[in-house]
């Protein structure tokens, strides 16, 4: 039977992984739903949009933030000039 193994030789490739978070839309604006906090040029912190759930914390033991790490990670500020330059270098 022959043989499925991979071969011997295994080449390394190295993945970049950035992201840019987009600005607010004009509704979003208005209802104050910036949930979305880009941390040290690397992390983004997604925040639980509905306010009311308070009960959810105490109840399950669960934190009301998602937390996410990037290679880059980019503001609704940064322009699509400086995400291509820090990402091509």
């Amino acid at each position: 039977m022959p043989s499925i193994r991979a071969p011997a030789t295994k080449k390394t490739t190295t993945l970049t992984v950035a992201i840019k978070c987009r600005p607010l839309t004009e509704k979003e604006r208005l209802r104050s739903r910036d949930i979305v906090r880009v941390k040290e040029d690397k992390e983004v912190v997604v925040l639980d949009p509905d306010l009311t759930k308070d009960y959810l914390e105490r109840i399950q033991n669960r934190t009301k933030e998602k937390k996410y790490s990037f290679d880059y990670a980019f503001g609704p500020d940064c322009t699509n000039l400086v995400c291509d330059i820090l990402c091509n270098s």
